[in-house]
Parts: C-alpha cells; sequence; structure tokens
C-alpha cells in the first residue's frame, strides 16, 4: 500500500501540471490577436496631436495648414482624458471668431454625444453647451460627455464617442441656429486626440 501511494502522488501532480500547462496555452492563444492587435496600434498608430478636419476626419496636411493660417474664424476640439470609471471624455473646445463692424454676438457651441443609444433613444442625447459671451473673439472651454466601452476589456478596452456639434447665435435675446452650409464658410473647424495611452480612430 505504501508503494502505490508513492506512485500515484507523482501521477496525480502530473496532471494538474498539464492541465495548468494546457489552460496557459489556451489563454496565450485566446488573447494573442488582441495582444498583436495593441503593439500594432502603439508602433503604427496615429501620433498623439495629429490634427483632423471637423467633420470629415481627414488628415490635414501642411499645405492645408498654411491655408488655414489665412482663416480669421476657427474653432478646435481636442480629446483630453477618458475616465474608464466614469465611462465620460473630457473635451476642450477653444478657437477664435472675425467679427463684422467690430462687434459680435454671443455665440453658443453645443456638442452632443450620439452614441450606440441614438436609435432607441426618444429624448434629446447628452449635450454640453458652451457660451462665448458678446464681442469675445476668442475662446478656450472645456465639456464632458459620455462615452461607449468597455473598462473590463483592459487593457485591450476600446471607447466610442459620436460627436454632434451644433452652432447658434443669440440676437436680440433669440437664439438663432446656424446651418451647415454657414457654418462651413464661418468657420474651419479642427480636431486632434490629446488622451493618454488612447488612439483615435475616426
Amino acid at each position: 500500500m505504501i508503494g502505490e501511494d508513492s506512485n500515484d502522488a507523482p501521477r496525480a501532480t502530473d496532471r494538474i501540471v498539464y492541465f495548468l500547462l494546457l489552460l496557459a496555452i489556451v489563454g496565450l492563444v485566446v488573447t494573442l490577436p488582441f495582444s498583436l492587435g495593441s503593439i500594432r496600434t502603439e508602433l503604427f498608430g496615429t501620433p498623439a496631436g495629429t490634427l483632423y478636419d471637423f467633420p470629415s476626419g481627414e488628415p490635414i496636411k501642411v499645405a492645408v495648414a498654411q491655408k488655414l493660417e489665412k482663416i480669421e474664424g476657427f474653432y478646435n476640439i481636442t480629446l483630453v482624458n477618458v475616465n474608464e470609471e466614469l465611462g465620460s471624455i473630457d473635451i476642450a473646445v477653444s478657437g477664435n471668431r472675425e467679427c463684422d463692424n467690430g462687434s459680435c454676438p454671443q455665440f453658443e457651441v453645443s456638442l452632443i454625444a450620439y452614441n450606440s443609444d441614438a436609435v432607441l433613444r426618444r429624448g434629446l442625447p447628452p449635450a454640453e453647451r458652451i457660451t462665448i459671451p458678446k464681442d469675445d473673439v476668442s475662446y478656450s472651454q472645456q465639456v464632458t460627455l459620455p462615452v461607449v466601452g468597455m473598462p473590463s476589456q483592459y487593457p485591450f478596452d476600446s471607447y466610442r464617442l459620436r460627436l454632434g456639434v451644433a452652432f447658434s447665435r443669440v440676437v436680440d435675446g433669440k437664439t438663432v441656429y446656424l446651418p451647415a452650409g454657414q457654418v462651413e464658410g464661418y468657420s474651419y473647424g479642427t480636431i486632434q486626440n490629446s488622451t493618454r495611452d488612447f488612439v483615435m480612430h475616426h
């Protein structure tokens, strides 16, 4: 009996070792695509701070940037920080505007988060409004909007934000929203990513 117990103990241990080794191999195979994707993103992803045209998402080339210097009205949207715990993103909006006859009306910029529930939602989606006081020609403010993501997939988590921007003027106490065509002729928009450890896809 003593001899049988001594022979059985190593076999049971071997089975446990084989099972753990097999489990590790399966885990490696399952996570390998995510790891390779993360490495590819880190090595070949778009550098932080790259400017994109908004809303088309096309990267701005040097020639275009030189033309932008002559435009007197522009706005820039910067993705500042993603809060995984709260499921939100901080966005900085800055820019300047050209005033007719040296006087600018009160201006408002609404940032709207059209996320995955946009089709089902019956009320207004989450939004933040920036108010630019009368006669202010430059501005820089920050808002917070919700994002959709899966923090449980860290470090392979990703977040999605469908961002809409609406512009309006306040004239004689009345809010007048500007159609897209007027916005394009009035001000040029850009967007860039300054978040830490996140690569922006568009």
